[in-house]
């Protein structure tokens, strides 16, 4: 009796346990919602800093302060805007160079070497390290060499497919790693971050935590080297499997993140993989759409590349769920269908019947009324279930159409910017920066890949829906009606070819169409203003054209 009370007794705990953990899951998911909300006023605060180093690096003529003020710039810029990062970095060595600070300027060759590993550029961060000479390097210049050299080396290693490279480079990142130990002090946070992640790899969960203990120790929850220790936590926490730490952890480095404006969201590209795992496929497609727009924002083609795959991997889940949808619904149709056989096998049972039963003739009328009554209900529900498939084929039809033009645009764009990487490290290998910078700034491209993209998607739509232009001109007074070729949309009718799909939110329409908000508003009214029925009704009216009446 004592044992059996003793492992209700454990079973409770175990269950309160369990329960707590949850809440307090929930609560934190909570907390980066609210913070995702606020995202643009974190945002601006980074703006306002960046506006006011800005400002004085303009008015400032004292070329120790421009320096100074330069490398500010790039720490602001560093985990926000790659590229601005990138240029105000460059700028600083400039500005060394012409103080003859040679050993600034090396210790910031040394980390535009590293912040171009970071973003994936490794060709250029070998370049960038080549320019530099070892025996000549001292100090933090030294430190910072050795720092971004095991940095390249360990990401080249980590993503190189051919065992034999990965071996090279990782002999490599560890030869840099064990000289770097040489120059740093003992109780330095990178000396310690190295030491924490080798625990790490030998699987010593003790001497890891107690490594992050003593680099978490000075730090406030609201400096961004905290987002950093607390993501090394969660790795430290997945050596035991404790998933409520390891979860705890990585959230306080995704709030960490968000709250400092920080765009290279790496941990937030973590989560979205626990939250799938876990079955939260809704949350985890906006936690991974906000981490789409931080390294759009960044401009990592890593952090796109890492990103591409998991949005890969919501949408063939979503898939699986449409297609278990689609098994339901044509269950349910057949079955409908059977009883629709059944009643009418019932309708002509009874009418032999009534020939045969003179007596009870009136009985037998009265049932044939409510079985005609039945029938056509069901026939009701059977149009009804008809049209739902044929609004779920309509869906599937624009969803697979879309995918494939979206596969076919992604390898066109990767192609090209493979061909536009090969030209740039010919010409920078050629020192052709002058030609490399006119070419970067041509808009003609952008302008050529923009009207493209309407291409293809006035294409697309019009083989999906041939007859849009006529059935939504039939809407319009005949004055009021728009002209169109076959094979491309006026911009009129790409607004409402977004609203057919079930875009409506002028916002989103005015971003996919480079236009302010306003100029959708107008376009929208407008068009409306010539209905031929009521204009609040036109929309609508416009969601239905394509569907089988």
């Amino acid at each position: 009796m004592k044992k059996t009370a003793c492992t209700f007794l454990l079973l409770a705990v175990a269950l309160h346990a369990a329960a707590v953990g949850r809440n307090q899951l929930d609560s934190l998911y909570h907390r980066i919602d609210n913070a995702i909300a606020r995202s643009s006023e974190f945002i601006a605060i980074r703006e306002a800093r960046i506006s006011n180093l800005r400002t004085k690096l303009n008015k400032s003529a004292n070329g120790r302060d421009r320096l100074n003020l330069s490398f500010q710039l790039f720490e602001e810029y560093k985990s926000y805007q790659n590229d601005s990062a990138v240029s105000y970095l460059t700028k600083a060595i400039s500005l060394a160079v012409s103080l003859k600070d040679g050993d600034m300027a090396d210790y910031c060759r040394s980390l535009l070497a590293f912040q171009y590993s970071s973003s994936g550029m490794y060709t250029e961060a070998f370049a960038m390290l080549d320019t530099q000479k070892q025996s000549q390097l001292k100090g933090k210049a030294l430190a910072q060499y050795y720092i971004s050299s095991t940095h390249l080396y360990g990401e080249v290693a980590y993503y190189t497919s051919q065992p034999s490279l990965q071996r090279q480079f990782q002999a490599k990142a560890d030869s840099c790693r064990r000289l770097l130990f040489q120059v740093l002090k003992p109780d330095d946070d990178v000396a310690l971050q190295y030491r924490e992640m080798n625990y790490y790899n030998r699987k010593n969960f003790v001497k890891a935590l107690e490594i992050n203990d003593r680099r978490m120790k000075n730090l406030r929850p609201d400096d961004h080297q905290y987002a950093v220790v607390a993501f090394y936590r969660y790795l430290d926490y997945y050596l035991t499997k404790d998933t409520l730490s390891m979860k705890y952890w990585l959230t306080q480095s995704v709030l960490n993140d968000i709250e400092n404006a920080v765009m290279d969201q790496g941990a937030m590209w973590e989560l979205t993989h626990f939250l799938i795992d876990g079955g939260d496929v809704e949350r985890a497609y906006r936690y991974i759409g906000f981490a789409t727009d931080c390294a759009n924002r960044f401009n990592s083609r890593m952090r796109n590349w890492q990103i591409t795959s998991t949005l890969a991997r919501i949408n063939k889940i979503y898939e699986q769920q449409q297609n278990k949808t689609n098994t339901r619904l044509r269950g349910l149709v057949g079955g409908i269908s059977l009883l629709s056989l059944i009643l009418l096998a019932m309708s002509f049972y009874s009418h032999r019947q009534h020939k045969q039963l003179a007596a009870a003739q009136k009985l037998l009328k009265q049932k044939n009324h409510e079985l005609t009554a039945s029938n056509g209900q069901l026939s009701d529900v059977v149009r009804q279930l008809n049209k739902t498939v044929k609004l779920l084929d309509d869906s599937n039809k624009v969803k697979e159409e879309y995918v494939g033009r979206f596969l076919y645009m992604c390898s066109i764009y990767i192609d090209r910017m493979t061909s536009y990487r090969k030209q740039v490290i010919k010409k920078l290998k050629n020192r052709q920066y002058d030609t490399l910078y006119q070419d970067t700034r041509r808009l003609e491209a952008d302008e050529r890949e923009t009207e493209e993209l309407y291409q293809n998607f006035d294409s697309a739509f019009l083989h999906l829906y041939p007859n849009f232009v006529e059935e939504f001109n039939l809407l319009l007074r005949p004055e009021e009606r728009i002209q169109s070729s076959s094979m491309s949309l006026t911009t009129p009718l790409r607004i409402f070819a977004l609203i057919r799909l079930g875009i409506d939110d002028s916002g989103k329409i005015a971003e996919f169409l480079h236009y302010s908000v306003n100029t959708i508003y107008n376009y929208r009214a407008r068009i409306k203003n010539g209905a031929l029925g009521e204009r609040e009704l036109f929309e609508d009216q416009v969601k239905k054209i394509g569907i089988a009446k």
